[in-house]
């Protein structure tokens, strides 16, 4: 059986430096969507609406799970001044890099792939590769939640809001 560590409680420094990474991802989304427009002439939403709701919501969540990451560090540096053992003290280490960049990975070839088979399958095929090889899930699952993700995103952006994405090389 596996000694408590008497090492001084370490926060999560790979995760918070990933979560940091993504609330910077966001910010230069919502930069970049400057450049096109938050509204449009003939439409309230813009080409850049959808970028900047999205990093608005990347940067939010962030910073969420930031401050739950402190929080349950100051918890746990508190519990080990009292001499209660912390349940995991370990620091992380490459391992848990495997899961995130994973998840970048799949997200950057989804992006790729909207050039050329358009968002509207592209985007269901990464959440898709995300369920199955990220979060191991069973298939049935996973090829549901990538349906309700194809579906969403014709009802909010094609029937809702008349946001008409931009053809791709096969004219989807």
């Amino acid at each position: 059986m596996r000694e408590p560590s008497t090492d001084p409680v370490r926060p999560n420094y790979v995760g918070m430096a990933f979560l940091v990474f993504l609330a910077v991802l966001g910010i230069v989304y919502v930069g970049m969507s400057l450049s096109y427009g938050w509204s449009a002439e003939t439409n309230p939403l813009g080409p850049g609406a959808a970028p900047a709701a999205l990093g608005i919501l990347l940067i939010a969540g962030c910073l969420v799970l930031l401050m739950q990451e402190v929080r349950s560090h100051r918890r746990a540096v508190a519990a080990a001044a009292q001499g209660i053992p912390p349940a995991e003290a370990a620091a992380p280490g490459v391992r848990d890099l495997v899961k995130p960049v994973l998840i970048l990975l799949i997200v950057i070839a989804g992006l790729i792939l909207t050039t050329v088979i358009g968002m509207m399958i592209a985007m269901p095929l990464v959440v898709l590769a995300i369920a199955l090889f990220v979060e191991k899930l069973k298939p049935v699952p996973a090829l549901i939640m990538a349906a309700v993700t194809a579906l969403m995103l014709w009802l909010v952006f094609q029937q809702l809001l008349s946001i008409r994405f931009p053809t791709n090389l096969i004219g989807l």
